[in-house]
């Protein structure tokens, strides 16, 4: 199996609402991929981050294989979460690892 783990900050010329619902439609589009991506056995987004981390929002998600991996990386149903994500956020880190 593989982890994929990504971190966001989010615009910094977003108001106070607009970045709530930013990090509620980046949970809900995300999240809502587990079933509709071949391999795609979790993801959960966080954001109610302490205040020791240098990132606003975090998803964990877990895959079947490298393959599955590479496969979500490019299925357009990630691709269309990607397109709202990233009109939303600043910054991108990712790590992706074996577990």
């Amino acid at each position: 199996m593989v982890k994929h783990i990504v971190l966001w900050d989010l615009r910094e010329d977003l108001t106070k609402q607009e970045q709530l619902e930013a990090m509620e439609g980046i949970k809900s589009r995300l999240e809502a991929l587990v079933g509709k991506i071949d391999g795609l056995l979790d993801a959960k987004v966080y954001f109610d981050m302490i205040d020791t981390c240098n990132s606003r929002i975090v998803l964990d998600s877990t895959l079947e294989s490298e393959e599955a991996l590479r496969g979500y990386i490019v299925h357009p149903e990630h691709k269309l979460a990607g397109t709202y994500v990233k009109s939303k956020v600043a910054n991108k880190r990712s790590a992706d690892f074996f577990i």
